[in-house]
């Protein structure tokens, strides 16, 4: 039990000397004043004395309030699965299974005791549908020589200067290399040199050089050179340390099991010193096969760079990642399985998904999904669905299975898509009757009323949004000569901004920068990707609520966005009905005239503003729209990423297999009977049936009542009761020892070892509880409830081999005679809960209302002892009589020591003064004494 400390005397010592102390008189003043104030000092010390009884006294009621409640909850409460107040409880049944590998069996109290005869004719199954054919593709690439190949490429004073160091072996070729191509683009003033180390230097007088992130990552490499890196200033340098070994690395991962494949361009090379893919395909095996070993993975050169990637066997998985995968001309994460975590559109399904939006129906329930969306994530939708369903993938089998969630005959799987074939690509499922373009987006955002004589402070922010991510790219700061800040110049700020653009976002495959900015504020966007702009936050409106250049101007010093009329409303690249198909790079899409706006396509195409997309919505197989691309390539390939598209068509697919549900059929004595599932009720018995039994071979269900169950949790109540009993009883009878061992006060405390203080207190806290009328009322009422027998009841605890014991026991419970119980139990389940539980009679339901009269912690009913004593952490705790007592007795403890401080005062002043009349005296009787000599 905790102990809470008190102070037992008045801390302010009573001899505290104020004044003369008695130098004069020569009296011992201190010791005065502390006998003249013992009294009060007595009274302070006498009221410590109750307060720390009185906290000693709530401390054990509430000790005693816990254990009644723990009882409580542990046989009363209906959470508990001891809980004999259950009617349940004494009606546990258990039942034991003939076969346990053919039927489980669990009985609930409504269980008839006795034997069930179960005879299994056919299990429960549900409706599964499963691919006929592995839905991957075969995993292909193709060579990429440019990104093999060594090369760097610089700007200078905008001057793109290209080097390429294929076939190029040691530093001095490789620096003579360097020079001879910026001499060949007419640029002075640029020289590389390398000393005895390999340290690359790169000094420009007068140029400002820049390192493209057009370079390949081997390129870099090989100069030690990094994307970005720039000479700003007259006589600047740029520094690094040739590596003539720098390869490519490519990550590869076979079943789990990942290794680096590394490609040296040196080893590839054609006799022009350009990559040869078929060879860069053969050196990729080699390395493979010393990686994996010999067959685990196999390149099946498909001519012109292009190839194919196998495994030994089918069930095995090869996924391509990290950044070297674009060497092979694939993506991270390609694999020659279906991987969850994939964009749709980068999936390798062997049936191609056409367009970027899926719309489909399973079971009734409409689904939809894009290109951008994760394989995982469009599964998770649906198996979370009520389509009711369950959709998985093995890629072991490189399969995909749906089967319904609930078994049995009658729970049928359809599925039929409008929009797209992803469930072509998964089940074999007859093509949708429309497929659906990716997201248009324009290849520009033109800004409205660029600032023209822009000064932007350093530290200023231009914010873009591409493709749902957020930039944001700082002017860095920089002073003038005389260490004020330097602004920057809108040509300066459109460089700083073009130049963290191009290091983000790079280039196209065409060259392009994939997104630029132009002074005239239009954004080119090249690389197809969703770019848009947030209204800016700047105050830049009057009085009027109209736009004040003025104040645009202002803004536009530190929101380099609104500089150049980005972020004046809210802008993107995305589509409306105003867009042109010249906006797209669609003209001439259909043969449609120049300048058609995308709201006025008709026939089998038409634009959906709604989601941005264009629909193409005809009959057959085959269907194609016309028109080229800039690129090149054809709009079909271009909008829906196949040459021609099959509309409501199963031509070449494979239908999946499907597989009906039935019904679990099963005999129950002698009883034949269906069920949907292999897990149902009957009679009580829960019943899961796990295979088909011979027919001469039925299982039998032996139930019988859980005596023993019931018996231990009756011996555990009475050993828990016997327990708080002897305490309880424990605390009444005590002596009171607590009078002759009162709180120590502090001073007495000073005088004592800590071991000494703590035996003192521990008798002091003896006999507080001696003869409490509230728990020996307890105790009484309890005590008397449990010899009761209810009205119209067969037994009361004597008739069940349940005694009180000896005399000496104060009532503690004794089960004498086991076998008599268990035999009741058997016999008379219902006679005995009607003993324990009658509703009104019930000694249990007595008991528990005794219980809750004296330790109910509830705020609004609380019981005696919580009312006494209150409970910690409960609204009760300083609501109760004897915290009031606590503070009654602090309140006058502190009268009792303001009147303590006036008396000391006062005696202090009155001995005060009387030293000074003394000394008065002795003044006067010297002097008269002088007077007569």
């Amino acid at each position: 039990m905790n102990t809470v400390s008190s102070s037992s005397s008045y801390s302010t010592k009573a001899s505290t000397n104020k004044g003369m102390s008695g130098l004069i008189s020569g009296m011992d003043t201190e010791s005065l004043v502390e006998s003249m104030l013992s009294g009060t000092q007595t009274k302070i010390d006498k009221q410590n004395t109750i307060k720390q009884q009185t906290v000693w006294k709530q401390e054990l009621y509430r000790d005693v309030v816990t254990q009644i409640n723990a009882f409580q909850m542990k046989y009363f409460d209906y959470t508990s699965n001891t809980n004999l107040m259950s009617s349940s409880f004494f009606n546990t049944m258990a039942s034991v299974s003939s076969n346990l590998s053919a039927v489980k069996v669990n009985a609930a109290s409504s269980a008839t005791a006795g034997k069930t005869k179960i005879e299994v004719g056919q299990l429960a199954t549900s409706a599964s549908v499963k691919s006929a054919i592995p839905a991957s593709g075969a995993l292909s690439g193709e060579i990429d020589a440019a990104t093999i190949s060594k090369d760097v490429v610089f700007t200078a004073n905008g001057t793109e200067v290209k080097v390429n160091l294929n076939g190029v072996k040691d530093n001095a070729a490789i620096i003579a290399k360097v020079n001879a191509a910026f001499t060949g683009e007419g640029i002075t003033g640029v020289t590389a040199s390398v000393d005895a180390q390999g340290k690359l230097t790169l000094k420009s007088d007068s140029a400002k050089v820049k390192v493209s992130s057009k370079s390949t990552a081997v390129g870099l490499e090989t100069l030690g050179l990094t994307a970005g890196a720039k000479i700003d200033s007259a006589e600047g340098t740029l520094a690094g340390t040739i590596n003539t070994k720098a390869v490519v690395s490519i990550n590869i991962s076979l079943d789990g099991i990942s290794k680096t494949i590394t490609l040296d361009p040196e080893k590839i090379l054609a006799a022009d010193n350009s990559i040869d893919k078929a060879k860069a395909i053969t050196e990729l095996q080699s390395e493979i096969d010393n990686k994996f070993g010999a067959g685990a993975i196999t390149l099946a050169d498909q001519g012109s760079g292009k190839f194919t990637m196998t495994t030994a066997s089918n069930g095995r998985q090869v996924v391509v990642y990290g950044e070297g995968a674009a060497a092979l001309g694939m993506v991270s994460g390609e694999s020659n399985k279906i991987s969850m975590g994939m964009q749709l559109k980068d999936l390798n399904f062997a049936k191609s998904l056409t367009g970027g939006l899926f719309t489909f129906t399973i079971n009734g329930k409409e689904f939809t999904a894009s290109s951008e969306d994760t394989l995982g994530s469009v599964l998770n939708k649906i198996n979370s669905s009520d389509a009711g369903v369950k959709i998985t993938y093995s890629s072991l089998e490189d399969k995909f299975n749906i089967e319904a969630t609930s078994s049995g005959a009658g729970f049928n799987i359809t599925m039929s898509q409008t929009t797209g074939n992803l469930l072509s690509a998964m089940f074999g499922v007859e093509t949708g009757g429309s497929v659906a373009s990716n997201v248009l987006v324009k290849n520009f955002i033109q800004g409205k009323n660029p600032v023209s004589d822009l000064e932007a402070n350093r530290g200023a922010q231009f914010k873009i949004n591409v493709d749902g991510t957020d930039y944001s790219f700082v002017l860095p700061a920089r002073n003038n000569e005389d260490g004020t800040p330097k602004p920057y110049t809108k040509e300066e700020a459109l460089a700083f901004i073009n130049e963290e653009l191009e290091s983000q976002f790079g280039f196209t495959n065409d060259g392009k920068q994939a997104i630029a900015l132009s002074a005239d504020g239009k954004l080119a966007v090249n690389n197809g990707a969703v770019v848009k702009f947030e209204k800016t936050a700047a105050n830049i409106v009057d009085g009027a609520g109209n736009i004040d250049e003025g104040l645009v101007k202002i803004a536009a010093k530190n929101d380099l966005a609104l500089a150049f009329g980005l972020n004046r409303e809210a802008s993107s690249n995305l589509t409306d009905v105003n867009t042109t198909l010249e906006d797209v790079g669609l003209g001439g899409l259909n043969g449609s005239a120049a300048g058609t706006k995308l709201s006025e396509l008709s026939g089998v195409l038409k634009y959906d503003e709604k989601t941005g997309r264009i629909l193409f919505t005809t009959s057959g197989d085959g269907a194609s729209v016309s028109g080229t691309a800039t690129d090149g390539s054809s709009y079909m390939k271009k909008l829906f990423g196949a040459d021609t598209v099959n509309f409501s068509s199963t031509t070449g697919l494979t239908a999946a297999a499907s597989t009906a549900g039935v019904n679990a059929k099963v005999t129950i004595n002698g009883v034949e009977t269906e069920r949907s599932s292999n897990n149902f009720t009957v009679d009580g018995l829960n019943i899961e049936l796990l295979k088909k039994t011979a027919a001469d071979e039925p299982v039998i269900i032996d139930t019988t009542r859980n005596t023993t169950q019931i018996v231990d949790t009756v011996k555990s109540f009475i050993k828990d009761y016997n327990a708080m009993l002897e305490k309880f009883n424990g605390y009444l009878d005590e002596d009171a020892t607590y009078k002759k061992y009162p709180p120590l006060t502090s001073a007495q405390k000073k005088e004592m070892s800590d071991k000494e203080i703590e035996l003192w207190e521990e008798k002091s806290k003896v006999g507080l509880l001696r003869k409490d009328s509230t728990i020996s009322g307890f105790l009484s009422s309890v005590r008397t409830i449990l010899y009761q027998k209810p009205a119209d009841a067969q037994f009361a605890l004597y008739d069940l081999g349940i005694t009180t014991g000896e005399y000496k026991d104060r009532g503690k419970l004794v089960i004498e005679d086991e076998a008599l119980f268990k035999q009741k139990i058997e016999q008379n389940s219902d006679e005995i809960q009607k003993l324990f539980n009658d509703p009104t009679e019930g000694i249990l339901k007595k008991m528990n209302t005794a219980i809750n009269e004296t330790a109910k912690v509830s705020s609004a009913e609380p019981g005696m002892l919580v009312k006494l004593a209150g409970m910690k952490g409960k609204a009760s705790e300083g609501q109760n009589t004897l915290s009031k007592r606590i503070q009654q007795i602090e309140d006058k403890i502190t009268s009792l020591k303001t009147i303590y401080e006036q008396q000391k005062k006062r005696y202090w002043n009155q001995f005060n003064t009387m030293e000074k009349m003394v000394s008065s005296f002795s003044s006067q009787s010297a002097w008269l004494a002088q007077m007569f000599q």
